[in-house]
């Protein structure tokens, strides 16, 4: 007897079950519904009346769910994937207007399908799919998956035998059948967080389905099972989906689904849209970060490929559009743009950027259209390549931009400070912070009266070493050192490194990368703190405080952070390969009051990118927040891509 290969029973469970409660268009893997055994649907137009907490919301074209994925296999491993869902338009099946739910890898299968869907009064209708190899679904359709209201205990089942399965499979001459049998239960009504959020009163779904195949040849079957649950929230729809398939064989795949986006009905919520920011930048782009004048989005980066290398910038809209592509200082590179990597700020008209060249740190004014109003010049002192200076960072107080960066005199690295004004004007280059050792990365904020300045702070050596600790000072406008000895901010076991820090109307929110449990650069932890404007550190004692943010078992680098007005929003990259998961760019949330709130810091973290091209480091992310969404742009080898994310 011939036998066939399991993927295509699954890819019928898929077809079959998918008329099962797929409101959202979710695709594949869900189970039962009623209906397609026990009688015809009545046709009826696009009506939401009888779904008032609009759990299944309107066919409205445009409405879009983005979910990142993970599939677990007793044979084949782990996968992790992307999907989305998108309403395209309407299609008139069978004298109905259905709506036309295109969905791009359902289940991961990596084909993309259309399926049409329409919602009436007493429910959700399945009229089929654009697969015309599709056999299967025509023996069931038209077909309601759900009738309303919903409500706990209710359920509807599907029994249909002896369907033809449209291929002759054990050589008989006589084509096989199968039966399907489904079952969809609503289980209760619960409150769940997701990456978007939290929901009240999502509803749990759970379908059941069962596949038996019959062999005409010697009556001999197979049977298949799927389990599956889904969450849907009122508004929004399908936020999370839990799918269990168990093969004859005793194959056991899970296909696990989560939302990290949607544009529904005019809401938007976490990652609306993924583009191109600038293609074919840099082999190693270097910290890039981003700016916002009151009207676009500005990214300043350097590039280190073509024939114009130096420090550039893209201006983008709020939507996320890339509007124009300037250079800002062109130069030889002499190691790629590591060394160079910039920073700027805004005073209210214009931007300071600042980065490093030839040893010393130069800023150039630009208008936000990226016009230069003041050329190239000069902000530390020292003879160029010869006086190390290097990873300038810049906040501006209402009247003068203040620069930082690291300084090498004496053998070691400091901290160093000078004021600029908006013309350019350079005065008062100080030093901010030296001790013995080195302190090295820079990062700073304003918070309305002083600024706080945070660094690396090895005082045993250079680093990163076991020593490595995260310092920190506030400074006056007018450029006097409020802590002459630093604040200890981080002095736990092992070493503590790159810190970012941002204020967020009342206290700073200082993050780091921490080996505190690892004890390895291998396996870099997330941790952050808060300081109050005072210098006070808020989250425990500085050798053995601060909240754990992530602590997954990979190297998180690269990281910066936001805040969107009730939450941090910190991001990374993995420093994973696809081939050697979780790899991309992750992110968490994290209150106000630093309580961690989504997702635990044991997990992986919420997957923002989804997984990068074969070969291809995802890395380098920046995350900024405009008052209404956040733009993360990241590394993927020579380009730069974005993503537009809504609190």
């Amino acid at each position: 007897m011939q036998r066939f290969k399991s993927y295509q029973l699954m890819i019928l469970l898929t077809i079959l079950s998918f008329l099962i409660l797929n409101a959202c268009g979710s695709g594949g893997g869900s189970g039962g519904g009623s209906g397609g055994g026990g009688g015809l649907v009545e046709p009826v137009a696009q009506d939401s009346s009888g779904d008032p907490n609009n759990y299944y919301p309107s066919l409205t074209e445009g409405n879009t769910w983005l979910f990142r994925g993970v599939v677990t296999s007793n044979v084949t491993g782990t996968t992790f994937f992307s999907n989305k869902i998108t309403i395209t338009g309407t299609r008139a099946v069978q004298g109905v207007m259905t709506s036309i739910w295109h969905e791009s890898n359902p289940l991961n299968y990596g084909t993309a399908t259309d399926d049409y869907i329409s919602k009436g009064r007493t429910g959700i209708t399945y009229w089929g799919n654009s697969d015309v190899t599709d056999s299967f679904t025509p023996q069931l359709v038209p077909y309601k998956v759900i009738t309303f209201p919903l409500q706990v205990g209710t359920f509807e089942q599907l029994n249909k035998t002896g369907l033809d399965f449209g291929k002759d499979l054990d050589g008989d001459g006589i084509n096989e059948t199968f039966d399907f049998y489904s079952r969809v239960s609503v289980i209760s009504f619960q409150t769940l967080t997701v990456s978007v959020g939290t929901f009240d009163n999502t509803a749990q779904i759970e379908t059941d389905s069962t596949i038996t195949f019959h062999f005409s040849f010697d009556g001999s079957e197979l049977v298949f099972r799927n389990k599956e649950t889904d969450w849907y929230a009122p508004r929004a729809g399908l936020i999370k989906r839990v799918d269990v398939y168990t093969d004859y064989d005793g194959t056991i795949e899970t296909t696990s689904e989560e939302i990290v986006g949607y544009y529904v009905d005019g809401e938007k919520k976490g990652i609306v849209k993924e583009f191109a920011v600038a293609p074919g930048q840099a082999n190693e782009p270097g910290y890039a970060p981003l700016g916002f004048d009151g009207t676009n989005y500005l990214y300043i980066a350097c590039r280190d490929i073509g024939s114009s290398p130096g420090i550039f910038g893209v201006t983008l809209s709020p939507q996320g559009e890339p509007l124009s592509t300037f250079p800002i200082a062109q130069f030889t590179l002499g190691t790629g743009c590591l060394s160079y990597t910039p920073s700027f700020a805004f005073d209210g008209s214009n931007f300071l950027v600042a980065y490093a060249h030839s040893g010393l740190i130069y800023g150039t004014i630009i208008k936000p259209d990226g016009t230069a109003l003041v050329s190239s010049f000069a902000i530390s002192t020292g003879i160029p390549n010869q006086i190390t200076n290097y990873g300038p960072a810049v906040a501006f107080d209402g009247t003068t931009y203040l620069v930082i960066w690291q300084k090498y005199t004496g053998g070691q690295y400091d901290i160093y400070g000078a004021q600029v004004k908006a013309d350019g004007t350079v005065f008062n280059e100080f030093v901010v912070f030296n001790a013995t050792g080195e302190q090295v990365f820079p990062s700073i904020a304003f918070d309305g009266t002083n600024y706080l300045v945070v660094w690396r702070d090895t005082r045993n050596g250079s680093g990163p070493s076991d020593s490595s600790d995260i310092y920190g000072t506030r400074i006056t406008p007018a450029a006097v050192v409020l802590d002459p000895t630093g604040i200890a901010i981080s002095t736990a076991p092992k070493s503590q490194g790159d810190p970012r820090v941002i204020f967020d109307g009342t206290n700073y929110f200082v993050v780091w990368s921490d080996q505190r449990l690892s004890g390895t650069y291998m396996n870099n932890d997330i941790y952050g703190a808060r300081v109050s404007k005072d210098g006070v550190l808020l989250d425990g004692p500085s050798d053995t405080g601060g909240i754990a943010i992530n602590t997954a078992s990979y190297n998180n680098t690269y990281f910066d952070v936001a805040f969107d007005g009730q939450n941090y929003f910190v991001v990374w990259g993995s420093w994973n390969y696809s081939n050697n998961p979780p790899a991309g760019i992750f992110g968490a949330k994290v209150s106000k009051d630093a309580a961690l709130v989504y997702p635990s810091y044991l997990s992986d973290g919420i997957p923002l990118s989804g997984l990068p091209p074969y070969a291809v480091l995802y890395q380098r992310p920046s995350i900024l927040f405009n008052g209404e969404n956040m733009l993360l742009t990241y590394a993927g080898g020579a380009n730069i891509n974005g993503l537009l994310i809504y609190p």
